[in-house]
């Protein structure tokens, strides 16, 4: 039997909420240095002239910083405070329009690396050794080009030899001196690789073929892989000639690599050291939460200053405290375990049963270390319930879950049951995954140990409040299938499933292959798939409607709450001016953080405000396209969203936004393909779309029957070919 354990301090134990993408700029930020050459010094008179609530009006690149003469505070008090200094807008002759907007000045990848440096060496300098301090003064001291080059190959390039003639970089005047500057700072290795096989990766597919021809090999239908193999296999099949001595390879290896060489050029790749110290920076700065997928860190800043795609980020100040990591061991193992996450991750895609063996060896060395993490019984130093994201704990827990997953894979149900306990019987890190958890155990106890115990451990689960949307349908549709057995009934009541209205029409399928989306015909003879095949259907009768899915919830959700969400009071969910979301917003603390706000938002909601809260918002930020998260400018126009809302009312809007309030990460997903409404008449429908052989989701489920219970009209539409067509047309 489980152990659910008792509630600690710091812990919440009725809502959650996901992951973010991190990324935006904020309005308000602190500029660094002070006196950028790209901006004049702000006369000190001018602090005191403007209101705060004109400032919020402002961009970035009109507003600095002006420290204010109050006493310095400790780390503490300056991590848990309301943040210092005051915020000054600098004299500008652009209007504050739409159009103007991306015309800001925008920082540059330089100056976004220098203020990134500038606030960790401020800000966390406790969490920088000798040896960190060395290379960031190395860069600090470098040429313009060489710091633009160095930028380029840190973002977008692994720690591979690259070839110089594939860079494009015209803003780089000497690239061939920037280089140098980099190798002399030990930043760029040029010695290339160390055998042929990794000089002959570097060839492009043309000199590959050239190459081929001049060893008589046909390149015809042959991969870049191929021709590379058969270029080696000829050579390595010439007798081999060896130097005086008898060492250093054959004859024809070392003329042939030379010859490779000569055609490729020069060649560097990023050193390791330097580039790891940088994405600790970046880490620490961006407090990253996941590494990013091929160490792009710095992606989101990158496309902020791409004048043909302009971002603008919304309004908020960003707050920095130093306790995230109180000590630069605890940053070592969070960075140390945030790099086994993906390797683990990567190892698991493999899909091998070498994979999943290497897995579980991973899982027997990281278990003492977790249990001991579990063990504490403590949230982080500052108390700050969703600082424990950035715990050694946090990261070992997601680690332990894949591992879970790979036990599953090698058949090992036993130690499986054993880690998936261990999970639920701590309540301290990664509560919103207890849904998988339970899940997960209930499938093996069910299918492989024993169907009592499957069935308390599903009553247990749904006691559980962070058991939500689908793994809560899950169980329940499983204790429903264990009750049908002879087994004594456990003393829970599931009640009665929802019933959830479902409609039928016929069309004929004119296109379907494995692993492609079937076509169907629609008006006109026109070939389209099944969701706009249902869209006409409507229109015949006066709907309007989106193939939205769940964009329509969620850009209501950040429309109401915008507010809410880009409220900079929650200490240190705003770390960086590139953000489109709260750094909680995705965990289960969300909430907790900000109830009073959200109870009273949902109040006015329930009192009919939520069209007028829909058009300030839009008012404000629609002309500028302002990221927030879940928010579609695109697809959506103003009259669109108005009339929705309206149709939906704010009672139904209320219970909605409750469900993303209180657990964003667990309804993100599974909203109905279809919105359609009818302004004249009120009237509004989300739909969920079946094909023949389709079936509903568990997560798609509940939000049919949670629609059903706010109120609205929700249905699932079953689309079939008429009982005269046996087989849709091929094509």
């Amino acid at each position: 039997m489980l152990d659910l354990g008792t509630k600690r301090k710091g812990e919440v134990l009725d809502s959650a909420l996901p992951d973010p993408s991190t990324s935006p700029t904020s309005k308000r930020f602190k500029s660094e240095p002070k006196h950028s050459p790209h901006r004049p010094p702000i006369p000190r008179e001018l602090s005191h002239q403007e209101n705060t609530e004109d400032v919020l009006a402002f961009s970035v690149d009109e507003c600095v910083r002006v420290d204010d003469q109050s006493p310095s505070k400790t780390a503490g008090e300056k991590a848990l405070s309301e943040p210092d200094g005051e915020w000054v807008k600098v004299p500008t002759d652009e209007p504050e329009t739409p159009t103007a907007s991306k015309e800001y000045r925008r920082l540059s990848y330089l100056d976004q690396m220098d203020h990134i440096i500038t606030a960790v060496r401020e800000d966390e300098s406790h969490l920088l050794d000798e040896h960190d301090r060395v290379i960031i003064a190395a860069y600090d001291n470098l040429p313009e080009d060489a710091k633009e080059l160095y930028f380029k190959l840190l973002n977008n390039r692994t720690l591979k030899y690259e070839r110089i003639d594939k860079f494009n970089y015209p803003y780089i005047e000497n690239l061939d001196s920037a280089v140098q500057t980099l190798k002399m700072v030990e930043f760029l290795d040029d010695t290339g690789p160390d055998d042929l096989d990794g000089w002959m990766s570097l060839l492009r597919r043309d000199e590959l073929v050239d190459m081929a021809k001049d060893r008589r090999i046909s390149p015809t239908g042959k991969t870049i892989d191929d021709l590379r193999d058969a270029i080696l296999k000829s050579l390595r099949n010439q007798p081999l000639l060896q130097f005086f001595g008898g060492s250093g390879g054959s004859r024809a290896e070392k003329t042939f690599l030379l010859q490779v060489q000569r055609r490729i050029g020069k060649v560097i790749k990023i050193t390791s050291p330097p580039r790891s110290t940088f994405h600790r920076l970046f880490i620490i700065y961006n407090r990253t939460r996941e590494w990013p997928e091929d160490d792009k860190f710095m992606t989101n800043s990158i496309l902020t200053n791409l004048r043909d795609n302009a971002r603008r980020f919304p309004t908020y100040r960003v707050y920095r405290t130093s306790l995230i990591w109180p000590t630069r061991e605890d940053m070592l193992s969070y960075v140390r375990l945030l790099q086994l996450e993906v390797r683990v991750a990567r190892i698991m895609e493999k899909n091998t049963e070498e994979g999943f063996r290497e897995v579980k060896e991973i899982w027997r060395e990281c278990k003492g270390e977790w249990e001991e993490c579990v063990g504490e019984g403590r949230g982080h130093v500052t108390e700050v319930p969703w600082f424990q994201v950035f715990t050694p704990g946090w990261v070992l827990t997601r680690i332990m879950t894949t591992c879970a997953h790979a036990l599953f894979r090698l058949k090992e149900y036993a130690l499986q049951v054993e880690l998936l306990q261990q999970l639920l019987n701590q309540r301290l890190f990664c509560l919103a995954k207890r849904g998988k958890w339970y899940d997960d155990l209930v499938r093996i106890l069910h299918n492989y140990v024993d169907q009592q115990q499957a069935a308390d451990v599903c009553c247990l689960a749904l006691e559980d409040p962070f058991l939500q949307t689908g793994h809560r349908s899950s169980i329940q549709k499983r204790l429903r299938r264990l009750y049908k057995g002879k087994m004594k009934p456990a003393m829970v009541d599931l009640g009665k499933p929802g019933k959830i209205t479902e409609q039928t029409i016929k069309a004929v399928k004119t296109f379907s292959e494995a692993n492609r989306k079937a076509l169907w015909q629609g008006d006109n003879e026109q070939d389209v798939n099944v969701e706009e095949l249902c869209l006409q259907y409507y229109r015949k009768d006066g709907w309007k409607g989106f193939h939205s899915e769940n964009s329509i919830v969620t850009t209501l959700f950040g429309l109401l709450f915008w507010d809410i969400i880009f409220d900079d009071s929650v200490p240190g969910v705003f770390s960086s001016p590139y953000q489109v979301a709260p750094l909680d917003l995705h965990t289960e603390f969300f909430y907790e953080a900000r109830a009073g706000k959200i109870e009273q938002r949902l109040n006015e909601l329930d009192a009919g405000e939520h069209l007028r809260i829909i058009g300030e918002v839009d008012e404000r930020e629609r002309g500028f396209k302002t990221l927030c998260q879940g928010v579609s400018w695109k697809n959506f126009t103003k009259e669109d969203i108005v009339e929705i809302a309206e149709c939906i009312g704010g009672p139904a809007l209320s219970r909605i936004c409750r469900l993303f309030a209180k657990t964003y990460w667990a309804h993100a997903g599974g909203v109905p393909d279809l919105c359609i409404w009818k302004p004249e008449t009120k009237e509004f429908k989300l739909v969920e779309v079946k094909g023949q052989g389709d079936r509903l989701s568990d997560k798609q489920v509940v939000w049919l029957e949670h629609l059903v219970s706010f109120g609205l009209d929700a249905i699932t539409l079953h689309v079939v070919q008429p009982k005269s067509i046996v087989k849709g047309k091929g094509r």
